[in-house]
């Protein structure tokens, strides 16, 4: 299937949806009672967000290529190779989230857990494709990532971003104060480590989600 400008369109996929508990901590529960009230919840009979037909559902690797096709037409992304984003919808689903609408790829966002600390999720991209950019899609759908079921012991949301980088910057602090949580930027992958003409990456820190484990908002397939 092709659109208009003759680009592949991923195939019709299985939907996989998330559903969140009512058992979170005050932040999680406010985020979530908001949603709901101004249909932006994932509505339980009809399993689908009210006015953008937007559904969430983990990756699998026969969505790698039609990702990396998405971050091509983001347009805002560092391009990884099409394997890149097929061991990551594979080796790496339960970290990663697909935001569909449709046929459409209409969001995504991927991350893990760096070793050895499965209380951080690191977020390497995420991105909303124009179509459905100024709708708070990229809000909702860091939300859902956060409560995905492999993040049930997180407490800290980190990502590097180019410190020129004033969209993303607004993203992460816009989550950040709709947790209640801090946003700690700080130096990290200085020009050094990086090629000529890459902006120095900051470190964002977001947390800590104060939350018991088992009382996580969860997603549940």
């Amino acid at each position: 299937m092709t659109d208009a400008n003759g680009m592949q369109r991923p195939a019709p996929v299985k939907r996989e949806l998330y559903r969140y508990s009512n058992r979170a901590e005050p932040a999680f529960q406010t985020q979530l009672k908001q949603m709901s009230e101004t249909n932006e919840y994932i509505n339980e009979s009809s399993s689908r967000i009210s006015n953008s037909r937007v559904l969430f559902r983990k990756p699998k690797a026969e969505d790698g290529v039609a990702l990396w096709r998405a971050v091509q037409a983001a347009g805002t992304l560092e391009v990884n190779t099409a394997y890149f984003y097929l061991i990551f919808c594979s080796d790496f689903k339960e970290t990663c989230l697909i935001a569909q609408d449709g046929d459409d790829i209409a969001a995504f966002v991927i991350g893990y857990h760096p070793p050895g600390t499965a209380d951080t999720l690191f977020c390497w991209q995420i991105a909303v494709l124009p179509p459905w950019r100024g709708t708070g899609l990229s809000q909702r759908l860091l939300l859902a990532w956060l409560g995905m079921p492999g993040n049930g012991e997180v407490r800290w949301v980190t990502a590097t971003v180019a410190d020129d980088n004033m969209a993303s910057d607004r993203m992460f602090r816009r989550f950040a104060e709709s947790l209640d949580v801090s946003c700690e930027v700080a130096a990290h992958f200085t020009t050094q480590l990086l090629p000529t003409g890459h902006r120095p990456e900051l470190l964002y820190r977001i947390g800590p989600v104060e939350v018991d484990v088992g009382l996580r908002a969860r997603a549940q397939i």
